[in-house]
């Protein structure tokens, strides 16, 4: 959840606190924020806190006569910061005069937005709110600025079967952006029916009255996409196709505004998304009631508490006023007393000159300076978990069709993740594994073993054969069982959602669901040769305080079958070792050992490897400092020692509200030449595998509530000196400017990266580079965080791409993954998805993990090893442990040719597997052919890794495109009856693809 959402619904509830809840809610809102000249139906003599009370009026009473171009004054648009725009187009020529009636009707104000020139009109108009009534071609110009409008904090509202005449592309592009499509008309008029109420904002109370939803009109069926969008309302009762989606950038209307008979039923709606748009813009300062004439803005901490204000704005500025208080300094402790935290600058207006920088800190009276105190928990978008997918309920709740048909697909994608462990872990079961050997030569050899042994398993009398089979389902008895059960009770699934049992439905959903999680096969092997990292958190290390403890902790992490641990080197501006560049190592790290030299031998003795976990431009924690007993103000040594490299708000804080960590300024020289010195003494004072640069970005920011960072001393003066504008008068609304300084921010961030990449190469040429960053769709990223991971990919800057795909449940964690596993362009670099540990039943995270093994990615990291337990570790002693794989298999991203191997070796012995068990089918000329290539590319793939080289390297591509090219032919019988293992062996293919592309740009090219 974004902030802005986290404080809307704080106030929501603020606000239902103090008057009456219900379905009076929104319509006391729309009139106490001054967003309509009339009340909504249901705000009926509602008490607001001076004992006014609120007229009722009409739905569809009309304003005033006025000229087309411009609607009447004192409308929502004109006394608030939104400011509507309506697309025209020759498609919606026809119905233009009824739509203009109808937005004249509901009182609303409006730009008129010509389609072919939808980016400059809405730009020139400083459009907030889009609304785009029934245009249903579109070309690939319009769709690139409808998501560049979207990007950029404009509210979409559209309605009607939009895109659906475009082509293909242009329309997966719109839906992607909306959140959305349009699917298909509906037979006759039907009445919407509101779904049960998952929030305040989902609640069709809050938004219209009841009587106008039980109006029958001409729909369509809608149908949601992407993870954030929800449903509001469906056509008809349950299980009815969805009538209104919204999402955090767009409200997608299921009819054609404009184009049936009632007009009071299009006002309501329009108005209602309206007030949803503006209410997540977040506060405006100086907004006035309708009807009261509008004063000069003045500077938020100048205003004066009006009886114009609204009850939410209180609300609000109250909130802001709490974070912005100081806290007291707590008392003096055994550690060093910090230096002062530096001022932040003020603010300047728009006409000021750039304004000095601080210089030297001096404490403020108080003894607190410019560093906010300590904000409310939980608020910082970086912190959270993802919530699940998909959750199901026990309950009568109604199940809507679309709903349905999620349901169903979510079982049946568990049903064949448990087949696909199945399967693995029934091969492991034929005897030890393959494992990896220490030299070429027994590289060699071990290749060799693994051919042989594939033969040798055709090679079995019938009788050796089902014997050694009986035997291995003998040890999966309870997962075979679980599965025919779970097939059979999926059948009932849809027939108890036609007979509309919706408890039973239910029920039977979570009961097949909890059977497979139960039987998951998690007493096999379910491992290949992968990637298996772990980040090795700060606390843990401290809490281990020495050798012997910190070794404890690697036994364990070597038995769970981690192979790469992210150690926490530096954090919040201390390193874990003894530095002579930082200008402090951690106080909680005892005098008496090097917790770095340690952990390098510790993993090394282990057949483990040891990367730098490095948070890079975040320079302190102010969770930390509580740790230290700090003042809770206090920016961390690196900011304390040189207060002119830190980074500021567009307000002048150093730590943007919500959050904890003061961030370094990335266009300061000084700053990246500090960074650098960090990463070349790490590298070259210590054997460490790798290095992974965290925080690689700036703070999370909300451009559309004009909430940005970035103002750093340095930043500010370069971006002047190349544009002649102080960046701090800018505002998103200078739509040029703004563009030019986001670009400036994320080239800061781009350009690290790449003196990153090149000093590691240089000095330690075999030194893993990984970045942990957000997997935001890539608008969201460049706006608000300035991080363009994508880039460094492209340029081969690093080695791996953690993307932070933290979720609750296996639903939501492949709906984060998914894109990027799947993006073409990004190089060579390999993808590692994370999983985050916390507050995670230990079947998810087991499901989440076969998850990921079924895509085309080259493993997971965990986070963190905090976060393990006695259950979780036993599983993965069992399932991925040495115990069980024997003690070495190659790791990808330093061995990929010999994982490529090792991982086709893995897929021929499943295959023969199932052909053993009569469960794989194909024609014979097909039987012949499928072994004749697989021995073929065994073969290319071995040769390549016993002795890598540019021809071996083409020779294995070569056969391995021609084996996936005929690949889906040959198992076309099997596909019928298993298609999710087909597509797991496919992308297990893919991933040999990007195995060898990896090897040729950091092993043969490097």
């Amino acid at each position: 959840m974004s902030d802005r959402r986290y404080h809307l619904r704080k106030s929501l509830r603020k606000v239902q606190s103090i008057s009456n809840p219900g379905q009076w809610l929104i319509g006391t809102l729309v009139t106490s924020l001054g967003l309509l000249n009339t009340a909504v139906p249901g705000a009926i003599a509602q008490p607001t806190p001076g004992g006014a009370r609120i007229p009722e009026t009409s739905l569809s009473q009309t304003a005033p006569e006025t000229t087309p171009s411009r609607v009447p004054s004192q409308t929502l648009t004109e006394n608030s910061a939104l400011r509507l725009g309506v697309v025209r187009s020759s498609e919606n020529e026809a119905q233009w005069e009824a739509i203009d009636a109808r937005l004249r009707a509901a009182g609303l104000a409006y730009d008129t937005i010509q389609l072919d020139r939808l980016l400059d009109d809405a730009q020139e108009a400083n459009i907030t709110v889009l609304f785009i009534p029934n245009i249903s071609t579109w070309t690939v110009e319009q769709a690139l600025a409808l998501e560049s409008l979207l990007s950029q904090g404009v509210h979409a509202i559209v309605s009607g079967p939009l895109g659906v005449n475009s082509a293909t592309g242009i329309r997966h592009a719109l839906t992607a952006t909306l959140g959305g499509t349009w699917q298909g008309e509906l037979p006759e008029p039907t009445p919407m029916e509101p779904l049960y109420c998952r929030t305040e904002m989902l609640c069709p109370s809050n938004w219209i009255p009841p009587e106008v939803n039980r109006i029958a009109i001409p729909g369509g069926i809608l149908a949601p996409s992407g993870y954030n969008t929800e449903v509001m309302t469906t056509w008809g009762p349950a299980p009815g196709n969805p009538a209104v989606l919204v999402s955090d950038r767009t409200t997608f209307f299921g009819w054609e505004w404009g184009n049936h008979a009632d007009v009071e039923y299009d006002s309501a709606w329009l108005r209602a998304a309206l007030l949803r748009s503006e209410l997540q813009r977040g506060p405006i300062v100086n907004r006035t009631v309708a009807g009261e004439e509008n004063t000069t803005t003045e500077p938020p901490s100048q205003a004066p508490s009006s009886s114009a204000q609204s009850e939410a704005e209180q609300l609000r500025e109250a909130q802001m006023q709490r974070r912005q208080q100081p806290e007291a300094a707590p008392a003096s402790s055994p550690v060093p007393a910090p230096a002062p935290a530096p001022q932040a600058p003020a603010r300047p207006s728009p006409g000021d000159t750039l304004p000095s920088f601080p210089g030297s800190a001096v404490p403020s009276p108080s003894g607190t300076t410019g560093v906010e105190a300590v904000s409310p928990p939980g608020l910082d978008p970086a912190e959270e978990t993802a919530p699940p997918g998909l959750r199901v309920e026990q309950g009568p709740l109604p199940i809507p069709s679309f709903q349905a048909i999620e349901m169903r697909q979510e079982l049946e994608n568990l049903l064949g993740r448990v087949e696909s462990s199945l399967i693995t872990a029934s091969v492991h079961a034929q005897g030890p594994e393959q494992a990896g050997l220490e030299t070429d030569e027994e590289m060699t050899d071990k290749f060799a073993v693994a051919s042989a042994s594939l033969e040798a398993v055709g090679e079995k009398t019938q009788t050796e054969t089902g014997e050694a089979i009986a035997q291995i389902e003998q040890a999966f008895v309870p997962t075979h069982e679980a599965i025919a059960t779970a097939r059979s009770m999926l059948l009932e699934f849809p027939q108890l959602v036609q007979q509309q049992d919706y408890a039973g439905a239910r029920a039977k959903w979570v009961e097949i669901r909890d059977l497979l999680w139960e039987n998951y096969p998690t007493n096999g092997v379910l491992a290949q040769p992968e990637i298996r990292a772990i980040w090795l958190d700060r606390g843990s290390i401290v809490r281990a305080g020495s050798e012997q403890g910190l070794a404890r902790i690697f036994d364990n992490l070597a038995a769970t079958g981690i192979n790469t641990v992210f150690f926490e080197t530096i954090n919040a501006g201390y390193p874990i070792y003894p530095s002579q560049v930082a200008p402090q190592q951690n106080p909680l790290i005892a005098a008496n050992w090097d917790p770095l030299a340690v952990a390098v031998k510790l993993a090394h003795d282990r057949g483990m490897e040891l990367h730098a976990w490095i948070w890079t431009f975040a320079a302190g924690n102010q969770r930390h400092n509580v740790l230290l007993n700090l003042a809770p103000n206090y920016p961390g040594p690196v900011i304390a020692a040189h207060p002119d490299w830190a980074g500021y708000t567009n307000e002048g804080q150093m730590i943007p509200p919500g959050q904890t960590k003061p961030f370094l300024d990335p266009a300061n020289p000084e700053v990246r030449s500090y960074l650098l010195n960090l990463l070349e003494e790490i590298a070259t004072r210590y054997d460490v595998d790798g290095v992974q640069l965290d925080y690689i970005r700036y703070p999370f920011q909300d451009p559309s509530a004009e909430r940005s960072y970035g103002y750093g001393k340095v930043a500010r003066q370069e971006f002047q000196n190349i544009t002649g504008v102080d960046p701090m008068t800018i505002s998103p609304g200078d739509r040029d400017l703004w563009q030019q300084w986001t670009d400036f921010r994320v080239r800061q961030i781009d350009s690290f990266v790449a003196d990153a990449s090149q000093l590691l190469r240089t000095v330690r040429s075999d030194v893993i580079l990984s970045v942990a960053v957000f997997p935001l769709n890539p608008h969201d990223r460049r706006n608000k965080i300035q991080q363009n991971w994508e880039e460094w990919a492209r340029r081969g800057d690093v080695d791996l791409v953690v993307p932070m795909t933290y979720a609750m449940d296996t639903n939501r964690l492949e709906q984060l993954a998914q894109p990027w596993i799947n993006q073409e362009d990004l190089g060579a670099a390999l993808i590692l998805p994370a999983i985050r540990l916390l507050d995670l039943p230990e079947i998810i995270a087991v499901d989440q993990i076969q998850a990921l093994r079924n895509q085309s990615v080259g493993g997971y990291a965990l986070f963190a090893a905090e976060n393990l337990n006695p259950e979780l570790n036993g599983i993965f002693q069992r399932t991925q442990g040495p115990s069980a794989l024997g003690d070495r298999t190659p790791i990808p991203y330093r061995e990929p040719f010999a994982t490529a191997a090792a991982r086709f070796a893995g897929l021929q012995r499943e295959w023969q597997f199932l052909r053993d068990t009569e469960e794989l089918s194909m024609r014979e000329t097909d039987f012949n052919k499928f072994d004749e290539k697989g021995l073929q590319l065994t073969q290319a793939l071995e040769q390549l890794a016993s002795d890598p080289s540019d021809p071996n390297l083409e020779q294995a591509r070569s056969v391995l495109r021609e084996f996936r090219g005929q690949f889906r032919s040959w198992m076309n019988l099997y596909s019928l009856q298993k298609p999710y293992q087909i597509q797991t062996w496919e992308n297990r293919l893919q991933t040999l693809e990007d195995l060898l592309s990896y090897g040729d740009q950091f092993l043969l090219q490097r």
